[in-house]
């Protein structure tokens, strides 16, 4: 370093001592020496790239906009390898003397954790070879969510459904423990197709426990923020929570309802501005807005805003989830949670303004105690809300301190021991209303249940049943409720439980579709899942196709609930034999999936697209294809829930015939053993998934020739269909089948091939499509008994 800065010696001596563990792979020894200042200490920025340059494998076509951080630049992959327009991230050449580097370093690896459709996502990162470095993001052909509003003239409603994008998007950053620090209209890009992208994470910041703390690099490289959309606790250089972003997305709700911002200033200046969105408490929206808007903002539209806009975080809603929810119920024509200000809180501020003033009117107040006395009674109402909005944060807060390892467990807790934690400092939570403790408890177990914790989900349920019953039998969380207990039933092979919770839930939410419509198409779903596990496929058809016209009318095309209601139309059309519509439904499905959760990672969404799309490709005889799909979709649900969770039970459980198929048998066999370690504990034993579970164990066993081991498990199998479905159902004959094969294995050969056509002459019965698989292995049999002439007639039957 030259001697000319001794004030950056100690700062740089303490950052490359921390090398390793302030950014991996040497991404700062990459990077060239800083360039000395000038000589009045000021650095001067200068371009980082022109049209036609090479930035790594990228060449720069047009610049689409600049800013204190960099340059961003509309570019192209120049080396062949793909054809796909970026948004490439330059930094200014100054800029790498105060941290730069790091900055665009930590906002790669928070980005590539960020998959969510309304997220423009990030493609690659690097440094080219004199230094620069440089970020490839999704580029995103739209305009600012406020210009797009004006430019189309949005009604109010349509405006809200926007923000609700938007909202859902900085929720999932949220869950994944980051704050984005610069919420602002340029930020949120809306496209010609009405969907949200959420730009720039380059200075969002890993949440620590909650908060977002300055660093030694923030420090040195300065606080980026926009005044106009920063809360109070940014411009202060507060830790910043949740609720900065919180008061960010009120900024913008703001300006988009009501047109305008909260602080009308005299003159343009940054100070006047801090010390309004310090001090000031902005106007009403409907205060502001056009005169035609003023009516349907007055009331809960000015609620939400406001409260939104308060100065301390305590203040505002707890979490994004919070807000967004109010917004739903006021589209829903439902009560709003959150609190006009009342007459005690505007005096308490007030007084903290004026205090002078105040005491010098204290008679005025002595003569209107009365008044007083009933502002009293209003400001607890808003002390108990405030309570109840702190015990939340608090609650939330807590989960993250629990999964430091440096906190008082001395180690980091798994997810779901973490939830379990969460739900008994639930008993903690006394000021909550019975709507809002329910709330959180499906929430615990909808978690629970995703991550295979069943125990855990089923007392977790059980105590928000309980409590439900405050609630009346057709509140919403209620029917979750139940719901989510049907989820749990089925995980366990308990599919009458299942079936008596949803076809009581499903008519009152029909009743309640424009209200709630995601649970509908949830519960939908269930239902159809229900189906396709009793073997009622037809049922199951018509169900997913119900879900997927509910998700369309109320919800939109590109959902999750779309790609789940594909797949259940591509796994009912599977077991009805119609390979063409099954393709069809399981490749759509993939393709949205893909779309919806792109990489990096692969979501369970996408691997689930992926097995059932590996599926269809069986039945139009691409079975090396299917089974190496499969292959990868077991190895992601490892990577994602654990070798030994019921997902990857499941998962092997359903290629186990595949691979038998495809002559793999000792693969079959080891798969089939895992699927029952893990599978065995879960199910009851008279139920259909445990049938299943003993239909896969015998099908590898019966493809490594191991009759005497294949029969009592086919036997059993078909011994709980029989009870559950009936002997007329399909499954009972394939079971047949299975036993029959068994015993031509064992020699019982007359046996064998009595079993063998009593299933052809019930399949004729029935109207079954085909019975070429009975056919096929009568045939062998009939080999096997020596009567070749037969054995040869009946596989040109079978073959035909």
């Amino acid at each position: 370093l030259s001697p000319r800065h001794p004030e950056l010696r100690l700062q740089l001596q303490r950052l490359l001592g921390r090398a390793a563990q302030v950014e991996t792979n040497d991404f700062l020894r990459a990077l060239p020496q800083v360039p000395p200042r000038t000589g009045d200490g000021e650095s001067h920025p200068s371009r980082s790239g022109h049209a036609g340059d090479l930035v790594g494998p990228y060449r720069l076509i047009r610049e689409l906009g600049s800013g204190g951080m960099g340059e961003v630049w509309l570019a192209e992959r120049a080396d062949g390898m793909l054809q796909r327009a970026v948004a490439l991230k330059l930094p200014h050449v100054a800029g790498r003397q105060v941290g730069l580097a790091e900055r665009m370093a930590r906002e790669r690896d928070i980005l590539a954790s960020l998959t969510h459709p309304h997220i423009a996502r990030l493609y690659d990162a690097g440094v080219t070879t004199d230094g620069q470095p440089y970020l490839a993001l999704e580029y995103v052909e739209g305009t600012p969510i406020d210009q797009h509003c004006r430019a189309h003239s949005l009604a109010l409603t349509q405006r809200l459904r926007l923000f609700l994008q938007v909202a859902d998007a900085v929720q999932y950053a949220h869950a994944k423990l980051v704050v984005h620090r610069d919420l602002k209209p340029s930020n949120v890009l809306v496209t010609e197709q009405g969907e949200v992208r959420l730009l720039d994470f380059g200075i969002a910041k890993l949440l620590d426990q909650g908060r977002a703390q300055a660093t030694q690099l923030t420090e040195l490289s300065g606080v980026a923020l926009t005044p106009d959309y920063a809360s109070p606790e940014q411009i202060l250089g507060q830790p910043l929570t949740i609720g900065s972003d919180v008061y960010s997305l009120g900024v913008i709700l703001y300006e988009l309802i009501s047109g305008a911002r909260p602080y009308r200033l005299k003159r343009d200046s940054r100070a006047l501005l801090e010390e309004a969105v310090l001090q000031n408490e902005p106007p009403r929206p409907s205060d502001v807005a056009q005169r035609t808007l003023r009516r349907a903002l007055r009331g809960d539209l000015d609620t939400i805003a406001l409260k939104s806009l308060k100065k301390t975080p305590q203040e505002r809603y707890a979490t994004v989830n919070a807000l967004a929810d109010d917004i739903e119920r006021f589209l829903t024509a439902r009560p709003v949670l959150a609190q006009a200000d009342s007459a005690g809180y505007r005096i308490r501020k007030f007084v903290q303004r004026h205090t002078t003033a105040v005491i010098a009117t204290t008679a005025v107040f002595v003569a209107s105690l009365a008044g007083a006395a009933a502002a009293l009674g209003q400001a607890r109402v808003a002390i108990a809300h405030q309570q109840r909005a702190e015990q939340v944060r608090d609650f939330i807060g807590s989960i993250f301190q629990s999964a430091d390892p440096f906190g008082a467990s001395g180690r980091a807790l798994s997810a779901v021991e973490l939830l379990r934690q969460a739900r008994a400092r639930i008993d903690s939570l006394g000021a909550l209303d019975a709507a809002q403790r329910v709330e959180l408890l499906n929430m615990l177990g909808s978690s629970m249940l995703n991550l295979q914790d069943t125990d855990g989900a089923e007392a977790t349920l059980r105590q928000a049943s309980a409590e439900a019953q405050a609630l009346g039998r057709w509140h919403l969380q209620s029917l979750r409720t139940r719901r989510l207990f049907a989820l749990d039933y089925m995980a366990r092979g308990r599919e009458q439980d299942a079936k008596r919770e949803l076809e009581a839930i499903i008519p009152p939410l029909r009743r309640q579709a424009q209200a709630h419509p995601e649970e509908l198409v949830a519960a939908l779903l269930a239902h159809t899942q229900l189906y396709m596990r009793t073997g009622a496929y037809e049922e199951a058809e018509a169900s997913a196709r119900d879900a997927l016209q509910t998700t369309r009318t109320l919800l939109g095309e590109k959902r999750p609930e779309t790609v789940y209601a594909l797949m259940g139309i591509a796994y009912s059309n599977s077991y009805l034999d119609h390979p063409a519509p099954q393709l069809d439904a399981a490749k759509r499905a993939y393709n949205l999936a893909q779309e919806l959760y792109p990489p990096p990672g692969v979501h369970p969404t996408v691997n689930e697209a992926r097995m059932q799309y590996a599926v269809s490709l069986t039945e139009v005889a691409e079975l090396d294809a299917a089974v190496d799909l499969m292959r990868q979709g077991l190895r992601d649900a490892e990577a994602v829930f654990g070798p030994n969770s019921q997902v990857v039970g499941e998962y092997s459980q359903s290629i186990v015939e595949y691979l038998s198929s495809a002559g793999h048998i000792r693969e079959a066999r080891e798969t089939s053993e895992r699927a029952a370690r893990i599978l065995e504990p879960v199910y009851e034993r008279d139920s259909i998934a445990y049938a299943q579970l003993l239909d896969a164990q015998s099908n590898a066993l019966l493809a490594g020739r191991s009759g005497a081991a294949a029969l009592p498990l086919a036997t059993r199998a078909r011994e709980i269909v029989l009870a559950k479905l009936g002997a007329k159902h399909e499954a009972a004959f394939v079971l047949q089948v299975q036993r029959a094969r068994a015993l031509a294995m064992l020699g019982q050969l007359d046996e064998a091939q009595r079993l063998l056509r009593e299933v052809i002459q019930r399949y004729e019965r029935t109207g079954y499509s085909t019975t070429s698989a009975p056919l096929y292995y009568l045939g062998v049999v009939t080999r096997l008994a020596g009567d070749a002439a037969e054995a040869e007639r009946i596989q040109r039957e079978s073959l035909a």
